[in-house]
């Protein structure tokens, strides 16, 4: 069985994979993810991508 992370979990985990991000696209997604429901953010981290070269994608 899976364990069930909190929303202050998934937001931490998307914050260490945006370290590689660009700064302002950083800050903006970390805002746009204050204002995300926890199944939102469940959603959104699945489809998470950073390149190398810094830029994100949601797939």
């Amino acid at each position: 069985m899976e364990a069930r992370k909190t929303r202050a979990q998934l937001i931490s985990g998307m914050k260490r994979r945006l370290k590689k991000a660009s700064p302002a696209m950083r800050e903006l997604l970390l805002d746009d993810m204050k204002r995300r429901s926890k199944a939102q953010l469940e959603d959104y981290n699945k489809r998470l991508k950073v390149t190398r070269g810094g830029s994100v994608k949601l797939t």
